[in-house]
């Protein structure tokens, strides 16, 4: 008997929470939003970093805003996307929506309707509700049921249009702005323009908050420019350095585009040139080594670097370098220390210091012609072997650095370890005048 009537009241406390109404960010997914303007497009979003029931753990979505202004370059902002986007949001134009995915439970027996409502900060930070999900209520008694909110940033800027001033069309400014939108649950199917919602009391606490930052800033040749610099051939690959004048704002990651062929004018728009983004996506840093994989031996591809930023904006390109990508055969007749290019697998600066050692030192004296002599005998009949296991091509390339160290910065350690010792035979010799 008591086992029924734990059961009952199991079943009457738990009963609230399967019925609850709520309106929840999906967690079974990643958290990519497709974007509608001219075409579909998919925009970057983060997960909240709680529940994103309050607004310090907002759902996070980045909308790209089209401006015509002259500081951006005319109505080219679309120059600054990576293919095969085509144009951009105008908050202007309420067609051009986000679809944000929504998790929806509502009650049986009576009829909910889905908001949105944008916080607006110039009126005590009011949330005033600015589009209902669809034309009706949604069904009743649904358990987490899946749906895709159709979000215009043109909704915002209606409901708050101070707020969107540095934002409309015909704006020479260049600006990111962030707004609060909630998504919440409702009895009403209308509210007056301009009204208000308490979407911290019952029952609106039902929602999820996404922050939504949009944007209409790129940057120009003459805010951030990229160069390249110390270019290394590779088998199947090239390796270079790369460094910005400048960062970046919600940096996303690193780009590479391959030229068709000679580019004209340089540090321009992708949309200037002629060739394709490659598909490896590198974590973002200001300056940093780059590997290009997956190249075609014997080529020659033209390649330049671009930033891209969370609102998909790109950087203008960097001036363009022409890698010579060769098979390890090739590399190691050419560079001619085949147990280190073997190692590196590329043209690298340690190689290069170690073959000068070989002609600036090892060559000027017997022992050192001898050690030459038996080096060019039996290191190519292992270099291929090295370069096939990646274990022992890490052994190699951790000798060469120990020993390149060792060779660069002797006399800096042998003047280190003096003092050192003097500093050690001191600290012993006090100790032994103060017993």
């Amino acid at each position: 008997m008591r086992k029924y009537i734990f059961l009952a009241l199991l079943l009457t406390w738990t009963t609230p929470l399967f019925s609850a109404e709520t309106v929840r960010v999906r967690t079974d997914i990643d958290l990519t939003v497709t974007g509608l303007t001219s075409g579909s497009i998919d925009l970057n979003a983060d997960k909240p970093s709680g529940d994103g029931t309050a607004e310090s753990a907002p759902a996070k979505v980045y909308l790209p805003v089209q401006n015509d202004g002259s500081a951006n370059g005319g109505s080219a902002s679309n120059l600054y996307f990576i293919s095969p986007v085509t144009s951009v949001f105008n908050v202007s134009n309420t067609s051009h929506v986000a679809y944000l995915p929504l998790r929806i439970s509502t009650p049986g027996g009576v009829d909910r309707y889905l908001w949105a409502a944008v916080k607006d900060t110039t009126a005590s930070n009011a949330y005033k509700p600015i589009r209902m999900y669809g034309s009706g209520p949604l069904g009743q008694g649904l358990t987490n049921a899946d749906i895709t909110f159709p979000f215009s940033p043109a909704d915002i800027c209606t409901a708050v249009p101070s707020e969107c001033t540095s934002l409309v069309s015909n704006s020479t400014s260049k600006t990111d702005k962030s707004f609060f939108v909630y998504f919440f649950l409702s009895s009403q199917s209308s509210y007056a323009a301009g009204s208000t919602v308490d979407v911290a009391t019952a029952p609106l606490n039902n929602g999820i908050y996404y922050q939504t930052y949009l944007s209409n800033r790129v940057l120009r040749d003459s805010e951030l420019r990229i160069s390249i610099t110390n270019l290394r051939n590779g088998d199947g690959r090239v390796v270079f350095d790369y460094s910005a004048t400048a960062t970046i704002n919600l940096p996303k990651s690193v780009r590479v585009y391959l030229h068709d062929g000679a580019p004209g004018a340089q540090n321009s728009p992708l949309a200037s040139y002629s060739g394709s983004v490659l598909t490896e996506v590198y974590p973002y840093a200001q300056s940093s080594e780059l590997t290009v994989t997956n190249l075609t031996n014997g080529s020659s591809p033209r390649l330049s670097v671009f930033f891209l930023d969370k609102y998909n904006f790109a950087t203008t390109l960097s001036g363009d370098v022409v890698g010579v990508p060769q098979k390890i055969e090739e590399l190691l007749k050419k560079e001619g220390c085949f147990l280190l290019t073997a190692g590196f697998g590329e043209e690298h600066y340690v190689i290069e210091y170690f073959r000068q050692f070989r002609d600036n030192v090892l060559s000027k004296n017997v022992l050192g012609r001898m050690f030459i002599s038996t080096y060019y005998e039996l290191a190519p009949k292992y270099a291929l072997a090295i370069y096939k296991s990646e274990t022992i091509r890490a052994l190699v390339r951790g000798a060469a650095y120990i020993l390149y160290f060792l060779f660069n910065y002797i006399s800096t350690i042998l003047i280190i370890s003096i003092v050192c010792s003097f500093l050690i035979y001191l600290i012993k010799k006090r100790e032994k005048i103060e017993i």
